[in-house]
């Protein structure tokens, strides 16, 4: 009976991870464009502001990743996984004859072990929308030409490579807004953009 309830565990993370984390890209993007429009001055209409919110949700759901999939399929890879360790403890416990006061610390034990991945999944998706945004908004804007990509806190080689790319002759880490490359460098990713302000307008 037990295994059996795992069946409704897995099928509820499946139906309300890619909820939650929606969510956590729409915040993650409408707070980006809210505090860095009011930091640079840059101002957008309700409606690009709904229309910025929309891509970078479609950018951030439909994405393939490193991985070969997108963001449901990777919840639904987690929940199954998840599913799997959980029903790994229980039917050792059954077969050693162990009591539920037994099992409950293993398996408060495979809930903390598996459930990091979902808190990374939802982090770094977060950091993707929040650059997604930056380029997103950046197009939406008629003072905003160029992004300065800007390697992160825990700097690797894709995010160092980006920062110091002169791609246009612009100048180091200097990328149109359209440029999806420095929306998603790798997993983990804690690098940024800034916007580059067309000067007539200053």
């Amino acid at each position: 009976m037990v295994l059996r309830d795992l069946d409704a565990i897995e099928m509820s993370l499946r139906e309300n991870g890619p909820i939650a984390l929606n969510h956590i890209i729409e915040e993650s993007s409408e707070w980006t464009i809210k505090t860095v429009n009011k930091a640079s001055g840059v101002t957008v209409s309700a409606s690009s502001f709904d229309r910025v919110n929309e891509h970078v949700i479609k950018y951030v759901t439909r994405r393939f990743g490193e991985d070969g999939l997108v963001l449901s399929d990777r919840l639904w890879g987690l929940s199954g996984e998840i599913r799997d360790e959980l029903a790994t403890v229980i039917r050792s416990g059954i077969i050693k004859g162990e009591g539920v006061n037994a099992m409950i610390p293993k398996l408060r034990k495979v809930y903390d072990n598996e459930t990091w991945k979902i808190r990374r999944l939802a982090r770094n998706e977060s950091v993707t929308a929040h650059r997604a945004a930056i380029g997103y908004n950046a197009q939406e804007s008629d003072i905003v030409k160029w992004v300065q990509f800007h390697a992160g806190d825990k700097r690797t080689d894709a995010c160092v490579a980006l920062a110091n790319e002169d791609r246009y002759g612009k100048g180091a880490g200097v990328f149109k807004p359209t440029d999806t490359d420095i929306w998603m460098p790798h997993v983990q990713c804690t690098g940024y953009a800034t916007y580059i302000l067309d000067e007539r307008w200053l």
